[in-house]
């Protein structure tokens, strides 16, 4: 993962992401980039001529950036992730291969597919912070696994939405992190630390074990039980 990219990332609080969500009108912004586009690609031509290519991504990029929320800008998961989006301006934008398809409809479908992949990886991990009702419980036993299953699931949601792409588990790491902001719990050295030890042992191309994702589960429970936390997750405003 980019520097900036993973900074910007861990400067970014879940509850700002989160209330963004719903500001995604995927209709809306088919029909700005097909208003954009439709009159810019040459009737007859068989391939773009790489200035415009570079040009008409400009201008889709900069619709992206006046429609979007804090979802896409602050997550990581702008257009031309492939981890995420499995888009690729290079090979994805107008220039596929052997022969590009330069259908106005096929390219939106494309980009709305990407943007669509970024926006339910995080909607599934908003269902399932607010799903964590074993969080609220009373009981010091019932949080701990509360938290180290939530903490699972937000693996494997994010395995499904990688597919374990190279540096995939930067994002396991992102929505764990967030899953601690969600829930009130303090991101203490020993939580951390407990992130580091297990996640850290992720790699690119291979997803984790059950015994692993349980791993990581557990240390990071455990770890944050021992802080103590009570927060429930925040309703929309």
């Amino acid at each position: 993962m980019r520097r900036k990219q993973r900074q910007r990332r861990e400067e970014s609080g879940w509850e700002v992401i989160q209330r963004s969500l719903d500001s995604y009108h995927p209709e809306r912004i088919a029909a700005l980039l097909r208003e954009y586009l439709t009159p810019r690609i040459p009737r007859g031509m068989r391939k773009l001529e790489e200035s415009l290519r570079e040009e008409l991504r400009d201008g889709v990029e900069a619709i992206l950036d006046a429609n979007m929320g804090p979802w896409y800008h602050e997550t990581g998961v702008v257009l031309g992730n492939e981890i995420i989006g499995g888009f690729c301006w290079c090979h994805s934008f107008f220039n596929h291969r052997p022969l590009p398809d330069l259908g106005v409809e096929h390219n939106v479908q494309l980009i709305m597919k990407a943007l669509e992949r970024g926006h339910g990886w995080l909607t599934a991990l908003d269902a399932t912070y607010r799903g964590a009702e074993l969080l609220d419980d009373p009981d010091e036993g019932i949080r701990q696994l509360g938290l180290s299953d939530a903490v699972v699931r937000a693996i494997e949601i994010t395995v499904e939405a990688t597919a374990t792409e190279d540096a995939w588990y930067g994002y396991a790491y992102d929505a764990v992190n967030w899953l601690l902001q969600a829930r009130g719990v303090p991101a203490n050295h020993e939580v951390r630390k407990a992130m580091r030890q297990t996640l850290g042992k992720f790699e690119s191309w291979v997803g984790p074990t059950p015994d692993e994702a349980r791993a990581a589960g557990d240390a990071v429970a455990l770890a944050a039980v021992k802080t103590g936390f009570n927060a429930r997750y925040p309703g929309r405003q």
